[in-house]
């Protein structure tokens, strides 16, 4: 082999090597932990969660409830829990298993503290509520503080 083809394949050989060798350090970077969320700005890392009411009434398949007339329903839950709530009225939709899609109006309670079972618990309570069929209900690591006032979760 000419001496020019070596210092092709040595570069070439050198290269894959350091590129293996950078790809394998980013690897074994994600494997390790996530790192902390609490930082000048936030004092406390949690679970918090965003649950989801479509107000499709499970009998009727129709909605039965304004969004006001379920708010006035689920607020009184929360707070009986013992948690703050942030509400957004949004629009949602789903389909059926054959193929028909549901449209429906929506509450969004974002940023629930709790532990699990007080969460679930809570969903259960408002399923009964409103009459629905389901919640979806998602769950989010976040790093937070209060300036003033109190955070309680619920319980």
């Amino acid at each position: 082999m000419e001496r020019r083809s070596w210092k092709k394949l040595g570069a070439c050989l050198f290269g894959a090597a350091l590129a293996g060798a950078l790809c394998a350090g980013c690897a074994a970077e994600g494997a390790g932990e996530a790192p902390s969320l609490v930082n000048g700005v936030t004092d406390r890392q949690e679970v918090v969660y965003c649950l989801y009411f479509g107000l499709t009434d499970k009998d009727t398949g129709a909605q039965e409830l304004t969004m006001a007339e379920a708010k006035d329903l689920l607020v009184p839950l929360f707070v009986e829990a013992g948690s703050g709530y942030t509400v957004y009225e949004a629009e949602g939709g789903y389909a059926l298993e054959d193929g028909t899609v549901v449209q429906n109006d929506t509450l969004v309670f974002d940023s629930t503290h709790g532990d699990e079972q007080a969460v679930k618990d809570l969903i259960d309570r408002a399923k009964q509520a409103l009459n629905i069929e389901s919640v979806y209900c998602e769950s989010r690591l976040v790093g937070y503080r209060m300036y003033g006032g109190v955070l309680s979760g619920i319980a």
